[in-house]
């Protein structure tokens, strides 16, 4: 089977994309004089990233076994 676009540099993709949202977000909340300490910052880098692991993760194992290969160990 051709694919174009590996699992891992789809990861690589992802992680880029979130980097770039989170830097966003924390950006705005500076900008917008929320109370956003470091530990707040924190929050929504960490508290995002879980988040995403965890979609990427129901993602990949609905699709793994719908368009995945039936392989029988």
């Amino acid at each position: 089977m051709f694919s174009t676009l590996s699992p891992l540099k789809a990861m690589v993709l992802v992680g880029k994309l979130y980097a770039a949202f989170v830097t966003l977000i924390v950006f705005i909340m500076f900008v917008c004089g929320v109370e956003a300490s470091l530990q707040a910052a924190f929050r929504v880098v960490f508290g995002g990233a879980l988040l995403l692991e965890g979609l990427l993760f129901l993602t990949a194992n609905f699709f793994g076994k719908k368009f995945g290969p039936d392989i029988q160990y």
